[in-house]
């Protein structure tokens, strides 16, 4: 399965919904999977087992605290910091990150 940012096609696709999300991950628990970009997406849907990764570029860590709210839902293992590099400069990530209400254990665990 092949998902991509509607914004960088031409085509009619729909986003995917986090609940078709949570279904095919709870479905293939064992394929790894990255939610690139993610919003609106947590882990609270899925199986403990799923082998999944939230990449947290684009995802709001200040004002919305999304960020906080991924950490307890889906659990910091399932997190990942990116830059959104090449298209995206690295700053707002990293200030993002730098931001983060939370220790430096898990902004190091996320890094």
């Amino acid at each position: 399965m092949h998902i991509v940012d509607q914004r960088q096609r031409w085509d009619l696709a729909e986003d995917l919904k986090p609940d078709e999300f949570a279904a095919v991950f709870n479905r293939f628990s064992s394929t790894p999977w990255m939610v690139l970009n993610s919003q609106r997406f947590d882990g609270r849907r899925l199986n403990a087992d799923a082998n999944f990764l939230i990449e947290i570029s684009c995802v709001t860590s200040v004002l919305q605290r999304n960020i906080p709210a991924l950490i307890q839902t889906a659990g910091v293992q399932h997190l990942v910091f990116g830059t959104g590099m090449p298209f995206k400069v690295p700053e707002p990530a990293v200030l993002k990150l730098e931001c983060l209400e939370t220790s430096e254990a898990v902004k190091r665990c996320i890094a």
